[in-house]
């Protein structure tokens, strides 16, 4: 199986979790003169055969992070890698934006409101500079992420 094939599988599981959570919530409880339609053994052992194929799942996925190579790392740091790099890129775009809106919705042309000014030495440019090199290396980094997926056999 493939990484990829595998990440997929993992998140079909947690899908298939949270379903028969619902179901047995359905089941669990009900009305004193109805019958539910799912049993809720039945539900309970899907449940626990759900839960131990993803715990399988989890320590075959994470085996292989650790030794999968993505650009000479691991892939556990490219992906830490790519997190940091989308946090880098929510806070500088975020940031940039704050920039933009500053006097948004003010009337600084009345006297007692003053003008909003960025600070002295900041360019709005510069800020929205590295977002887009957080954005960029994060949409290369991702890109080789996936191909490794999809390229490296899980391993048991």
């Amino acid at each position: 199986m493939k990484l990829a094939e595998a990440l997929l599988e993992r998140k079909n599981l947690m899908t298939k979790i949270k379903e028969l959570h619902g179901k047995f919530a359905r089941a669990a409880v009900h009305d004193e003169d109805s019958t539910p339609e799912d049993d809720v053994h039945e539900i309970m052992q899907q449940l626990r055969a759900a839960f131990v194929r993803y715990n399988d799942l989890i320590i075959a996925i994470n085996k292989t992070n650790n030794v999968v190579q993505v650009n000479g790392h691991s892939m556990m740091e490219a992906i830490a890698r790519r997190d940091v790099l989308k946090w880098m890129f929510d806070h500088y775009n975020g940031m940039a934006e704050a920039i933009r809106e500053r006097n948004n919705g003010m009337s600084w042309r009345n006297e007692k409101v003053p003008k909003k000014v960025i600070a002295a030495g900041l360019s709005i440019k510069d800020v929205v500079s590295v977002a887009d090199e957080a954005a960029a290396k994060m949409r290369k980094l991702d890109g080789d992420i996936q191909a490794a997926n999809w390229g490296n056999d899980l391993v048991s």
